[in-house]
Parts: structure tokens; C-alpha cells; sequence
């Protein structure tokens, strides 16, 4: 027992020799499980994505930054490999050989008492160059950055002396994007390829025979609440990076859904080069209507930091410190450079003239979508009909020798609701 409390008395003062802020003070105090949130930057090409995919030997971000996590003692041999043990979030996911200026991911890591601010450095030495851990920082038990994230924020890069061109037409299409919309036309999910349903009603022969394709379209449509986004803020501006002039489209908006973003591009690259025609694309956008556009390609593209992203509303603060928005500049540029080292005009071209030839794009009927989007708008912006009625609404509009249009809504407030005769919307 005596020996037990001098050797105990002796060991006080060593570990005062050392701050908690050194590494070899740090290494002195035990880990314990603490919630972080990492701030990781990339460049996409060698990576097929951010996210981790279990059970293949496809090569993405989440696969090194979890093994440099391993190797600095942060992930238990247990949790190896299974990173939902450790509570990961991430605040966006990007697409293969998509960049990305400040990803934010949380974990509950292993940490020493003040490991935290040495954590960046000590992951970068195991990461190779295209990964970077820009910051890291300690954040409340409950904190998961997919949830904390408001709104996501990407730049596309498009070289500015190939064929795309600043137009009217093109700002019409940058504003035509902007706003809540069901993105049915503009997701490579299999929730878009499932739009079409099974009609309440019969259509005889004779009637499928008089309805065009984009008839049948609006009748089938329904519409998928997983698809539905809003893009806040869409703008370009012309920016010069080594000497090289880019336009560069800027996207703000609470989430995207997977290659929306590529896919809006190329429709506004096609509608430049007058492969689509603008006035369609809020049918496509807004409506049921299925249109081709182009994809455009990954390396252009990069999810970008920008402070206020991860608000603390009950608070009025932000979780994540200023200072972390400047190292996300800073390594944008690196991003810039890349990008602008890598692409070339020639093969930017090549990808528009693949466009140009895609006939699926060109044979699109383009007047009879805009059509047929001016008639199905103003019955689908009636809230108070619901989806059976608005089909046979439009039916009646389009085969009226053989559908009448259904019967009226008549609104009744504070009476009882006849038995028969028009339908009936009862006010509470």
C-alpha cells in the first residue's frame, strides 16, 4: 500500500512536465471516445466517389481516411471497417472523379485530451497527396453532419473557348432550374426510371391511339417525394485560373440528388450549342414530361466549404469555427489548378461533339413538350383536386368526344354533404 502511494506521488509531477497541448503530453493521458468533425478536401480522379461501398475493391476517400484513422489509433481493431460503429456522417456525397474543397464527416474517434488539434497533421502523414484532412474539431455527442448540414454548395468548371457560349437563352435556362421542383429528368437513380404508374381508369384502343407520347406521359406520371429538391441560388460568372478563362457555374441548395447537378449542366451546355431548345426545360424540370440531356463530365466539378453550412439555430451560432472556410480556399485553389492543369479544350469539345450526335437528344419534340406542359400546368396547380380528377381532367381535355370532364367541386361549409351530385369539399 505505502509503495502503491509513493510510487503514485512520483509519477504527478512527470506528467506535469508536459502540456496537454505537446504530443508527448497527449500520448501520456488515456483515450476516451469523443465526437469529431473532420474537414476533408480531394481531388476525385483516382476515386470512384467519397463513399465507402463494403464488399468491393472499388478504391474511394472514405476507404483512406478510414485507414489513416486506424493506423493514428482513433478506431478500435473491432470498428475496423465497419464505419457505422463509429457514428459516420457525412455532409455530401460526390460522384467518381468529382473534387471536393471541405467535405465535413463525424465520428466518435479515440482521442487523447487535446489530440484534437494535432489530428489534422498526424492523418495527412497517411494520406496520400490528393487527401487532405484540412481541420478537425471537437462537436457535441448528438452532432451528425448529414443532419446539421443546411445547404450544399458546388461549382462546375466549363473551359470558356469551346463551343458554350453566354446567351440569352442560357440565362433563361439558369433561372429555369432554380426553385422546388421534382427532378425526375434530372437524377440517374432508379427512383426516376419508376415515374410512370398504372392509370385508376381503362383507356380503350381507340383512345391510346389518338394520345401522343407525351399524352400518355402526364396521364402516367407520378410524381416521387425522394426526387424532390430546391435549388436555392443558380448563377455563372467568368473566372481565370493559369492563365486560362473558365465560366463557372455556382450551385446553393439544401441537397442534390445523385448526378443532378452534371446532368442540369449539360442541359445548359446543350441548350448553348441549340441541341435543346430552353422553353422545354421547365417541362422537364417541373413537369411529367421525360427528356434526354446530356451528362456532363466529372472532373469539372467540385462540392465546395462555406461557413454558415452547419448552423446551431437554438443558439444562433455556427458549430464549425470561421477560420476553417479560409483553409477551404485555400485549398480550392489547389483544386483550381488541378482542374485547369488537366482539362483540355480539345477534349471538353470532343465530349459537346458527342452531344451533337446523340440522337436521342436531337429527335426530341421539343414544340409538342411545351405543348402539352402549357396544358397540364394550370390543372396540376390545382391543390384542391387530387390525382384521379386531375387525370381525368385532362382526358376530358385532350379525348373530348369520348370523356366528359369530371364533375364540379362545389366547397360546402358548416352543412352536410349530399348523397349524390357533384363532388364535395367540405370545409372544416
Amino acid at each position: 500500500m505505502l509503495l502503491a502511494l509513493l510510487l503514485r506521488r512520483r509519477g504527478r509531477p512527470c506528467c506535469r512536465l508536459f502540456s496537454a497541448n505537446t504530443p508527448v503530453g497527449v500520448s501520456m493521458m488515456k483515450k476516451r471516445k469523443q465526437n469529431a468533425a473532420l474537414v476533408i478536401g480531394y481531388i476525385g480522379d483516382d476515386f470512384r466517389g467519397l463513399q465507402k461501398q463494403p464488399g468491393t475493391d472499388v478504391k474511394t476517400v472514405e476507404d483512406e481516411v478510414e485507414r489513416a484513422l486506424y493506423d493514428v489509433g482513433c478506431i478500435r481493431d473491432s470498428n475496423f471497417g465497419h464505419l457505422d460503429k463509429i457514428g459516420w456522417s457525412r455532409s455530401s456525397r460526390t460522384d467518381a472523379g468529382v473534387h471536393s474543397t471541405g467535405t465535413v464527416c463525424s465520428a466518435k474517434l479515440l482521442l487523447h485530451d487535446g489530440e484534437i488539434a494535432h489530428l489534422p497533421a498526424r492523418l495527412n502523414e497517411r494520406l496520400p497527396e490528393t487527401v487532405r484532412v484540412l481541420a478537425a474539431e471537437l462537436v457535441p455527442k448528438s452532432w451528425r453532419a448529414r443532419l446539421i448540414c443546411s445547404r450544399r454548395t458546388y461549382e462546375y468548371l466549363i473551359p470558356a473557348d469551346c463551343s458554350f457560349k453566354d446567351t440569352p437563352d442560357v440565362r433563361r435556362a439558369l433561372a429555369a432550374f432554380v426553385g422546388p421542383a421534382n427532378v425526375h429528368n434530372f437524377s440517374n437513380t432508379r427512383a426516376n426510371r419508376a415515374m410512370l404508374t398504372a392509370l385508376p381508369f381503362t383507356l380503350s384502343e381507340d383512345e391510346v391511339a389518338k394520345l401522343d407520347p407525351q399524352q400518355m406521359e402526364a396521364l402516367h406520371f407520378q410524381r416521387n417525394s425522394s426526387l424532390n429538391r430546391e435549388i436555392l441560388s443558380l448563377s455563372m460568372d467568368e473566372v481565370t485560373i493559369r492563365d486560362k478563362p473558365f465560366w463557372r457555374l455556382r450551385f446553393v441548395g439544401a441537397s442534390f440528388a445523385y448526378n443532378q447537378i452534371r446532368l442540369i449542366v449539360g442541359a445548359i451546355v446543350g441548350v448553348s450549342i441549340g441541341i435543346l431548345d430552353a422553353d422545354a426545360l421547365p417541362a422537364a424540370y417541373r413537369g411529367p414530361f421525360r427528356l434526354h440531356v446530356p451528362l456532363a463530365p466529372p472532373g469539372h466539378l467540385l462540392l465546395t466549404y462555406e461557413h454558415g453550412s452547419f448552423p446551431n439555430w437554438r443558439q444562433g451560432l455556427q458549430y464549425l469555427s470561421e477560420p476553417i472556410e479560409q483553409v477551404c480556399d485555400d485549398y480550392k485553389r489547389t483544386i483550381y489548378d488541378w482542374v485547369a492543369s488537366t482539362t483540355t479544350l480539345a477534349s471538353f469539345e470532343a465530349w459537346i461533339d458527342e452531344q451533337r450526335a446523340d440522337e436521342r437528344i436531337r429527335s426530341q419534340a421539343f414544340p409538342n413538350i411545351i405543348k402539352r406542359f402549357e396544358e397540364w400546368r394550370p390543372i396540376y396547380s390545382d391543390k384542391q383536386s387530387w390525382s384521379k380528377r386531375r387525370r381525368l381532367t385532362l382526358l376530358s381535355k385532350w379525348l373530348p368526344d369520348t370523356r366528359e370532364p369530371p364533375p364540379p367541386l362545389i366547397a360546402v361549409c358548416d352543412a352536410a354533404a349530399p348523397e349524390s351530385g357533384p363532388s364535395v369539399v367540405v370545409c372544416a
